[in-house]
């Protein structure tokens, strides 16, 4: 008679995971770069520093700025001083409009060159626009910067995010919304009762795959960009499903999917009892053992996730019935056999 494994059919709600690799981002990662060019006159950070919002990074060399207003304003002094007096010529009938209209046009012309260059003396400090840490810096104070060299790189760990690519094929099954769980080695967490919280629209056609943002929370910081991180989305959920172990599922020549259910053999006392006496005097009894006759049954397979199947019986199956999982190969329909572990 042949041994077997047997583990009974379960009814409860059944969930498939999707497993995607990904990583985490921060929204707020930014390289920063003066206003203005100039002169770095001082550098107000250390790599590695945690800086707030609004907090000064470095300050841009304003004296050429200042001498070009103190120029300019003399300019406007002075042209101030003519327009006066084509006004006041116009007046008397003396002067001409087209003269008088020429001077106001040059006052104006100069007091708007003032305007700009002050408002440029205004952006000569580089401020963060977050609060984050300074990651690196590049330049060194009394180098020449400007508006196409960054002073330093900013990250935020506030607004951190898990991204991951997925494929197309997933597109209606997998939308924001969808339940997700974030393993993440380098930290030995897992990050629970979580939703997608945006999906792409656009699908990368090279590899045929969207994107998918999960939103973190990040109290202390310890969630930093760039780390591994292993996606679960749950794809599909099944209320009070019927379960069995995934090893009870077989396949025939044809295709068909099937189990086997195990029905208790009623055994004759006398040979039990005298079985029982033989097996204890010799230290071989077995609580577990039991005989069984199996029974073929075709299921219809619905989804498999961690070693568990969603199956729906195409017969009639006894509730709380067991079934076969290991040892399956070997048997057929009606066959007896023992469960033994």
């Amino acid at each position: 008679m042949k041994r077997v494994g047997a583990d009974k059919v379960i009814v409860s709600d059944f969930e498939h995971w999707v497993e995607l690799q990904g990583a985490l981002e921060s929204d707020d990662d930014v390289r920063l770069t003066p206003q203005t060019a100039g002169i770095i006159s001082r550098i107000y950070v250390k790599e590695g520093q945690r800086v707030s919002r609004g907090q000064i990074i470095a300050l841009m060399d304003s004296d050429i700025i200042s001498k070009n207003v103190e120029e300019i304003q003399t300019a406007l002094d002075n042209a101030e001083y003519v327009y006066g007096k084509q006004v006041s010529l116009f007046k008397k009938g003396v002067g001409t409009e087209f003269d008088t209209t020429q001077a106001y046009n040059q006052v104006e012309s100069l007091r708007r060159k003032i305007s700009t260059l002050r408002a440029q003396a205004g952006k000569s400090a580089v401020v963060a626009p977050f609060a984050g840490y300074v990651e690196e810096i590049y330049p060194s104070q009394g180098e020449v910067g400007g508006p196409q060299s960054p002073i330093c790189h900013l990250v935020g760990l506030k607004s951190i995010l898990a991204t991951a690519a997925i494929s197309e094929s997933y597109y209606q099954d997998i939308t924001a919304g969808s339940k997700v769980k974030i393993e993440i080695p380098a930290l030995d967490t897992t990050i629970m009762e979580l939703e997608i919280s945006r999906v792409s629209k656009y699908v990368n056609p090279n590899n045929r795959t969207y994107q998918i943002h999960v939103d973190l929370n990040n109290p202390n910081d310890l969630l930093v960009p760039n780390l591994v991180a292993k996606i679960l989305v749950r794809d599909k959920m099944l209320r009070s499903a019927t379960i069995v172990n995934s090893s009870s599922v077989q396949y025939d020549k044809d295709g068909n999917t099937y189990v086997f259910w195990l029905e208790p053999i009623k055994a004759d006392k006398k040979k039990v009892e005298k079985k029982a006496k033989d097996e204890k005097a010799e230290k071989k009894s077995s609580s577990n053992d039991q005989n069984y006759k199996a029974h073929l049954v075709l299921v219809e397979k619905i989804s498999s996730y961690g070693g568990k199947t969603a199956i729906k019986f195409k017969a009639e199956v006894p509730k709380g019935a067991q079934i076969v999982t290991i040892g399956a190969e070997g048997i057929q329909d009606g066959d007896k056999v023992n469960v033994s572990f």
